[in-house]
């Protein structure tokens, strides 16, 4: 069982061992997989990848996923990482005037993408560097052209990636992440993020389709699903652990997003 990481750039090798990782993707992955299986576990989905497949995995969302054996072949992949520093850099570098102006970022969490030839030669260029090490220009390389693809794929990628707002504001996608637990109201998130109410809400819906409340209790919701459900936590003691003050309220808005109550 093996994972080695190169410049943003994971090549993951297992046997016959399933192995399996609840992560917080702080980051978004391109994950491409050359054999055997790759499952999520997302608010009570499953969604497969196997080999020639290819998954986009959105950043800021806890998923359990297990990488096991299929058709008799072990579990074979390579996961590129798209850090907000390099997404940062490659937007400075865009022609802002031809950005798409009718699109939104997606709120998809684990999205399957089409496997055109141009994907499939790009991961094939990695291959070779499971016995060797590639250097730091050809990974920034491989990056680059990974964000390039997923833009040409679907213009909805140009949100999603650079869901990041005016440099001298604090990342609000950042701070309500970190801070979502918090008992903050949304003039104190406008606040400490460094604006009014009105640019607060106006600077969101840029990032999200959400507004600014609703994201925060699917936030709060999705915290709660996974610790009742994967760390087998007491919905009594996790309600006010993920922020929701009214019991009451929280199984309702539970309810009515995950059809199931919040317990195990």
């Amino acid at each position: 069982m093996q994972t080695i990481e190169h410049s943003g750039i994971f090549l993951s090798h297992f046997s016959d061992e399933t192995t399996s990782c609840v992560p917080a993707a702080k980051e978004h992955y391109l994950t491409f997989v050359h054999g055997g299986e790759l499952e999520f576990e997302l608010d009570g989905q499953r969604i497969f990848a196997h080999g020639g497949e290819c998954v986009f995995l959105r950043r800021n969302h806890k998923v359990i996923y297990h990488k096991k054996p299929f058709e008799n072949k072990p579990y074979k992949g390579v996961s590129i990482e798209l850090s907000r520093e390099v997404l940062r850099k490659y937007f400075s570098r865009l022609n802002k005037k031809t950005l798409p102006k009718t699109v939104s970022a997606s709120e998809i969490d684990v999205l399957k993408i089409d496997v055109r030839p141009e994907i499939s030669a790009l991961f094939e260029r990695i291959g070779p560097y499971y016995q060797s090490t590639p250097n730091e220009t050809f990974c920034k390389a491989i990056i680059h052209d990974a964000i390039e693809l997923l833009l040409q794929e679907n213009p909805n990628f140009y949100p999603t990636l650079f869901d990041f707002s005016d440099p001298w504001k604090i990342d609000l996608i950042d701070f309500m992440e970190k801070n979502f637990t918090e008992n903050l109201s949304m003039n104190d998130f406008a606040r400490y993020t460094g604006r009014s109410l009105a640019t607060f809400k106006r600077d969101f819906a840029k990032v999200s389709s959400l507004t600014p409340q609703k994201w925060l209790i699917q936030r709060r919701l999705k915290e709660a699903y996974y610790l009742i459900f994967s760390q087998k936590k007491r919905a009594s003691q996790v309600y006010l652990e993920v922020g929701f003050k009214d019991i009451s309220h929280f199984y309702r808005t539970f309810k009515k997003q995950y059809g199931v109550l919040p317990s195990v």
